[in-house]
């Protein structure tokens, strides 16, 4: 039987080897893309149980910086600070209130401040009933209600004993008449600009000097505050952040904190998934239409830098900028205000749920122009990892599979080779068979020539 070997069975196994080698590196690829589309899925403890705020109330109004420092209380109060009796010097129509009588009433609204004088106030008390009989009224409670005619000023007294009070802020409101008050007021008016929309309450103390003998006096009124901004709860706050800037506006920061700060922690991470994951896109190309919407953004975070802040309606001292990529390296601007204390290494996996506020232009490190959704929130949660290891499971076992099959292939043919080798051989010692009597011959010479060698070698 005549067997002939198989001459391209080393190129047969070169082919499959370069197959079975793009094969692995189509599977290598579509891994990797898997690997990146992983959802990183936080767990409970680690997404809120662990780490939330100590409430979801939403933001209080705290003392400014200033506050602590404008109380000079005498170990023993002067007497004129609580007798009522001391508001009857007042003389109206004058350049400037009695000292006396403005303390006396700058520590009742010190005392009372804004909820329980508010609960004082007489609704129907109005501009018009105080010129018509300012004695009549003194002391009295009233709500005003009007637009600042100009911005704060500071005016401070002299340190002495009879001074309780180390500063005040003057304000001049007009209300919906036009209709002046100066207003006295211990907390610092933060973050005002003239035309601001005020309501508070305030005590009222005279009738002040007008400016021109055709203008209407002002009524002198002491108030602990001008109440809470109303732009924190006017959606209409949000308009002065401008696309494609490169500046925040503070209002609509605090007004998306307040907003965010007094949902519940399922209602907002509820409605900020609605356009989430693949936020970026749909924020970019339509700001406009999803400005003041709760999204959610997440990926790796870059960085976390900390910015101070002015005195503000919403008593916070600092506030956190974040910079966190997506799956799709697109970098997310992130604000809050709870220090992260947990997220402690760049690069950790966080999301944050919040209010998008505009389209922010940030230079870049290699120079050019970015741009960046700005969402605004009130902490930053680090994600736990817990990989979708599915797929990843299918892929290893097609790898293993794969490799069974090449190795099976190739120990195959090495077999094949080796048994066509042996029949190769056989077949030439049939047809040549070797001559034992010549070999016999051949090893004896040259068993006498070594024997030889030695003797010659020998002392």
């Amino acid at each position: 039987m005549d067997i002939q070997p198989k001459p391209d069975s080393s190129r047969k196994i070169m082919i499959k080897l370069c197959g079975l080698i793009v094969a692995m590196m189509i599977v290598f690829g579509l891994m990797i893309y898997l690997h990146r589309s992983f959802v990183a899925v936080p767990t409970p403890e680690a997404e809120y149980l662990k780490t939330a705020p100590a409430s979801d109330a939403p933001f209080v109004k705290k003392p400014v910086k200033r506050f602590d420092d404008q109380i000079n209380l005498p170990p023993q109060l002067p007497s004129y600070l609580t007798n009522p009796k001391t508001l009857d010097s007042v003389v109206d129509y004058v350049e400037e209130p009695p000292r006396e009588a403005l303390m006396n009433l700058l520590y009742q609204v010190w005392q009372s401040r804004d909820k329980d004088l508010a609960k004082e106030a007489d609704p129907e008390l109005t501009w018009q009933r105080l010129s018509s009989s300012p004695s009549d009224h003194r002391g009295n409670t009233l709500v005003i209600k009007g637009r600042l005619l100009r911005p704060p000023q500071v005016i401070d007294f002299p340190a002495d004993e009879g001074s309780p009070f180390l500063s005040s802020h003057i304000s001049h409101v007009y209300d919906e008449g036009f209709n002046e008050y100066t207003v006295y007021t211990i907390e610092e008016p933060s973050a005002r600009r003239t035309n601001d929309p005020v309501e508070f309450p305030a005590f009222f103390l005279m009738m002040g000097k007008p400016m021109t003998e055709e203008a209407k006096p002002p009524a002198v009124v002491v108030a602990f505050s001008l109440g809470i901004p109303t732009y924190l709860f006017d959606r209409n706050a949000l308009q002065e952040a401008q696309n494609f800037d490169y500046a925040v506006s503070p209002r609509a920061v605090y007004y998306a904190l307040n907003r965010v700060k007094g949902l519940p922690f399922e209602q907002l991470k509820k409605e900020s998934q609605r356009i989430s994951p693949g936020a970026y896109r749909e924020l970019k190309h339509r700001p406009g239409q999803y400005r003041g919407d709760l999204v959610s953004a997440q990926g790796m975070l870059l960085r976390v830098d900390t910015i101070p802040q002015d005195p503000n309606p919403i008593g916070i001292d600092s506030l956190y900028r974040a910079y966190v990529v997506d799956q799709y390296d697109k970098v997310f601007v992130c604000l809050f205000t709870e220090k992260p204390v947990e997220i402690v290494a760049e690069e950790d996996s966080v999301r944050i749920y919040g209010m998008f506020v505009q389209i922010l232009n940030y230079p870049a490190r290699d120079g050019s122009e970015q741009r960046a959704p700005v969402v605004v929130g009130s902490r930053l949660i680090r994600l736990e990892m817990k990989r979708k290891h599915g797929p990843v499971i299918a892929i290893a076992v097609l790898l293993i599979l794969l490799g069974c099959v090449f190795a099976a292939i190739v120990i195959r043919e090495m077999r094949k080779d080796r048994r066509h080798a042996a029949q190769r051989q056989l077949k030439r010692m049939k047809e040549h068979p070797p001559n034992l009597d010549e070999i016999g011959r051949q090893a004896e010479q040259e068993a006498e020539r070594t024997k030889k060698s030695h003797d010659d070698h020998r002392p």
